[in-house]
């Protein structure tokens, strides 16, 4: 009788026989903390949430930032496959500069294209770094409360292809010069910036 209810168990799971490009982009909609969870469901979804081209990652989802710090690393380090956009939303301190630095550089080497860092703190803005100008895949960049800083070693984003700066002060040199390095730019978005 047991084996009976396990067979039918299995003929109703049709969402495992689906590809793994139908899953991953299933699994992509979902936070992900919980596409972490799916791993509980069979050994063939074991490592599925692990191959997500699409990362959203809440801090306000996890509690503690200790918490927080350590899965973001754990998910960027293990990933094999390539990481197509990242939307970090943080409240950033001044201890998250040196991590959210490490971030952005592991995504870069992951080959990410599309990047959105919110910064929710109404106190201090994350200061872009040159791991982040560095970033030759990028083609999508967006930025809340993050201050971009250009240094003179900044040749240009050769991918960038649309810009978007949110309540972030940038002096009108340094946007002229950001926009300047963007030779493929075809869309730029100031969103209360000073």
């Amino acid at each position: 009788m047991a084996e009976t209810s396990e067979q039918e168990r299995a003929s109703l799971d049709r969402i495992s026989d689906l590809p793994k490009p139908i899953l991953t982009s299933i699994l992509s909609l979902l936070p992900i903390q919980q596409a972490a969870r799916t791993t509980i469901l069979s050994t063939k979804w074991r490592y599925l949430w692990n191959s997500i081209p699409n990362l959203t990652l809440f801090q306000h989802a996890l509690n503690g930032k200790n918490q927080w710090l350590s899965i973001v690393y754990h998910i960027l380090l293990s990933r094999q496959d390539p990481v197509e956009s990242c939307f970090f939303w943080f409240n950033f301190v001044d201890l998250y500069a040196f991590n959210i630095d490490n971030f952005i550089l592991l995504l870069c080497k992951k080959g990410i294209q599309k990047l959105k860092l919110v910064n929710d703190s109404d106190e201090k803005f994350y200061r872009i770094t040159s791991s982040t100008l560095l970033c030759s895949t990028l083609r999508t960049l967006d930025l809340s409360n993050c201050h971009v800083t250009i240094p003179p070693s900044f040749k240009r984003f050769c991918n960038l292809k649309i810009l978007k700066l949110g309540q972030a002060p940038i002096p009108g040199h340094e946007l002229e010069c950001l926009i300047s390095c963007c030779p493929v730019l075809e869309k730029l978005i100031l969103n209360h910036c000073w």
